[in-house]
C-alpha cells in the first residue's frame, strides 16, 4: 500500500501528520505492507544551494524528513521546479503526479502496491490518483476537513483539482457525513 502525503512527522516537528503515521501503524498491525511518499522539492547539493533561497529551504527541509518511522518506510520522491519558473510553462500539479510515477517504475517493491491513499483531498489525494491511475491499481483519497473546505476556497487552481480528484478518486473517504455530504455536492 503506498501512502501519499505532505503531513507526516519529521525531526524538529514529531506531531505534524501523527495521526497518518497513527492509521499507517494500525494498517501494518492488520498485514498491509506500507510505504509513505513524501514529496521534498529538489535542491542542488551544498554549496550550489547557497545560491537560491528555495534551494536552501529545500535543503533545510529534506534534511528534517525521516526516511523511516516505527519501521514504515518514508520515501521522498524529488520535484523539480525549474528556474526561473517563470520562464517554464509546465504545470506544477502534474509535474508532481509524475515525480511518484517515476520514483514507484524505477523501485520494485513498490511497484508491487496493490493501492494509492492520499490524506488531504488537495494536494495529496491528487497526486495519488494519478498516480494509482499510471500504476493501474485503485485510489482512494481522505478528506481531514480545510483540504475539503478552505484551502480550495482559498485557491481556485485547488479547488480546480479537487473537482478532478472527486471525479477520478476510486475510494472517497472523508471524516465526518458532513464532509462527504460536502464532497458529494
Amino acid at each position: 500500500m503506498l501512502v501519499v502525503t505532505h503531513a507526516y512527522p519529521t525531526r524538529g516537528f514529531a506531531s505534524h501528520g501523527v495521526f497518518i503515521h497513527r492509521l499507517n501503524l494500525r494498517l501494518r498491525e492488520l498485514g498491509h505492507d506500507v510505504h509513505v511518499l513524501q514529496l521534498a522539492e529538489w535542491a542542488p547539493p551544498w554549496p550550489l544551494t547557497e545560491l537560491d533561497s528555495a534551494w536552501r529551504r529545500s535543503h533545510a527541509e529534506r534534511g528534517e524528513m525521516l526516511d523511516e518511522l516505527d519501521g514504515i518506510p518514508v520515501h521522498h520522491p524529488s520535484t523539480v521546479t525549474p528556474r526561473p519558473s517563470r520562464l517554464f510553462s509546465s504545470d506544477q500539479w502534474e509535474r508532481e503526479v509524475r515525480t511518484p510515477v517515476g520514483y514507484c517504475a524505477r523501485r520494485p517493491l513498490l511497484r508491487k502496491a496493490d493501492c494509492v491513499i492520499g490524506h488531504f483531498m488537495v494536494p495529496d489525494g491528487y497526486h495519488a490518483v494519478g498516480l494509482a491511475r499510471a500504476v493501474s491499481i485503485p485510489s482512494a483519497a481522505v478528506a481531514w476537513g480545510d483540504d475539503l473546505h478552505a484551502w480550495p476556497a482559498a485557491k481556485e487552481a485547488w479547488a480546480q483539482r479537487l473537482r478532478v480528484l472527486l471525479a477520478e478518486v476510486d475510494i472517497p473517504i472523508a471524516c465526518s457525513r458532513r464532509m462527504a455530504s460536502d464532497g458529494n455536492a
